[in-house]
């Protein structure tokens, strides 16, 4: 608790907008009912882990970049995480430095995958740009992110 609070002060302090909760299920129906850019989470929580919390918002949202958060974690867990997808994994105690530089690279994914999206709403030809330039491997992971079917070449649901 006194953690939640205390990189709540000093986000909010930096200019973040930041919705804090106490657990991934209270998380989860936040996510269902509001809009949000990154999440920010500790591995282990009561009830629905960090790791489960996220399986959960990539079946509703693959475009959020969700960044963990632990204490008791190793270096076998970090890469697990991010091999299963997870942005970013921090930690504890926590570097406001690198939280901060990874907030700010998640947040610039962000801002891509939603560029992405125009592309995918306003009608452009994205698959076909995409299967001729043969995209880099970065570049086609948002895009999977935003919701692009290649096969299709149109937005998956």
């Amino acid at each position: 608790m006194l953690t939640i609070r205390l990189l709540t002060i000093r986000l909010e302090g930096e200019g973040y907008h930041v919705t804090a909760v106490e657990d991934g299920h209270s998380a989860l129906k936040k996510l269902q009912n509001d809009n949000f850019d990154v999440v920010l989470s500790d591995l282990r929580m009561p009830g629905l882990d960090g790791l489960s919390l996220f399986e959960e918002i990539m079946g509703i949202r693959k475009d959020i970049p969700v960044i963990l958060m632990t204490a008791h974690g190793t270096i076998a867990d970090a890469v697990a995480a991010t091999q299963r997808g997870v942005f970013g994994f921090l930690p504890k105690p926590v570097d406001h430095d690198e939280l901060r530089a990874l907030l700010q690279k998640a947040l610039r994914q962000g801002e891509e995958i939603s560029q992405i999206h125009s592309y995918i709403f306003e009608g452009e030809n994205l698959g076909t740009w995409l299967q001729e330039s043969k995209k880099d491997t970065e570049t086609r992971t948002l895009i999977e992110k935003a919701g692009f079917d290649y096969n299709k070449k149109s937005r998956s649901p």
